[in-house]
């Protein structure tokens, strides 16, 4: 029982490191001023365009609507789409944006992990197997079939060569 609370304390403190690192990508990167530059002018041009583009999608849509033309209300539609993503895709094009993602990719692998952990103490305080101990002995199993393998060629080679021996011996005295 105290493995999972010890297990739980683990998962908070990496969490907290975790939730810093992301929330300041000028102290937790190792990016220059230059690249932290890049993503506030990227990410506030971005976020104007957005806006820009949002307000010209309504008004097209709400005039479209009024004139009662449906085609053309669905092609304003798809743009709108195409430039929303396209202007996403702009923003997030830098060296902060993927540090922030590699961040989040750690955050989850450390939380799976942290998840089997607790999932391992939990188990065995119940005295059942976790997944880890199934494939640990899976691949003890596999380990030693092998090993088996290689001392059944051995003993079979050393038979067949004691077979020879003894026919050579029954040869000698005839």
């Amino acid at each position: 029982m105290f493995q999972i609370f010890q297990e739980a304390l683990n998962a908070y403190e990496k969490f907290v490191e975790f939730t810093s690192e992301l929330l300041n990508p000028k102290t937790a990167y190792n990016l220059t001023a230059e690249e932290i530059n890049e993503f506030f002018s990227k990410t506030l041009q971005g976020f104007l365009k957005i806006w820009s583009i949002s307000f010209e999608y309504w008004t097209d849509v709400y005039l479209k609507m009024i004139a009662g033309d449906p085609d053309k209300v669905l092609a304003i539609h798809l743009r709108y789409i195409s430039e929303f993503e396209d202007t996403v895709s702009e923003m997030v094009n830098n060296a902060v944006w993927a540090a922030y993602v590699n961040a989040i990719d750690k955050i989850y692998r450390r939380y799976l992990l942290l998840v089997q952990n607790i999932t391992s103490a939990m188990l065995h305080s119940i005295g059942a197997p976790s997944r880890r101990d199934v494939v640990a002995l899976a691949e003890a199993y596999v380990d030693l079939k092998g090993d088996i393998k290689k001392e059944v060629r051995a003993v079979r080679s050393e038979i067949e060569n004691i077979k020879k021996l003894i026919s050579e011996i029954k040869e000698g005295r005839k």
